[in-house]
């Protein structure tokens, strides 16, 4: 896209489907970062749980596998996205990621609507639970004076009171820095 309004235009637009996989972080990131908000959209995991795919079979690999016969490597799946300019293997990926998403959403609506009753209650099912996931909103976190408790908690490390002012200051400080960075 090459600018916000087109990337609007779209994002926005009821008639046009968006298809995503397994949405919920995507969601509240183009709202945080972009500040857009997806309306119709349709996403293949909450369709493939729908469809009763067992735990192991709802991921974008597996579809890709059982629809496409496209076998991914995921090694990208958890790369730093916001280094600019991307690398072309991160291209590469990101393109082979969602290049067979169209062909996808058609075999996986055609399936609910088989597998669904007269009202076509699965693929009803399906857009409902993708817009309630549209309506979620992104909300920055917040920093209580007490969250280095809740941290630390977390670790199942004892301090004494001399280690936990210490670390009180040194989370302070890094939630500082993080913010300062935008991180």
């Amino acid at each position: 896209f090459r600018s916000k309004n087109s990337f609007l235009s779209i994002s926005a637009n009821p008639s046009i489907v968006k298809i995503l996989h397994g949405a919920v972080q995507d969601v509240k990131w183009i709202q945080r970062d972009f500040s857009l908000y997806i309306v119709n959209m349709f996403d293949t995991h909450i369709a493939a749980k729908i469809l009763g795919f067992p735990r192991g079979c709802l991921s974008l690999a597996f579809l890709l596998q059982n629809y496409c016969n496209v076998k991914t490597d995921k090694k990208y799946q958890l790369a730093d996205w916001r280094i600019r300019p991307l690398t072309s293997e991160m291209l590469q990926y990101a393109r082979s990621d969602t290049r067979h998403l169209i062909k996808i959403y058609h075999l996986m609506k055609n399936a609910l609507i088989e597998k669904g009753n007269e009202n076509n209650n699965l693929l009803r099912s399906t857009l409902d639970q993708s817009r309630e996931l549209c309506k979620k909103r992104y909300e920055k976190p917040q920093i209580r004076p007490d969250d280095y408790l809740s941290n630390l908690r977390k670790t199942n490390i004892c301090f004494n009171s001399r280690q936990l002012h210490a670390y009180k200051d040194l989370f302070d400080w890094r939630n500082k820095v993080a913010r300062d960075e935008d991180e």
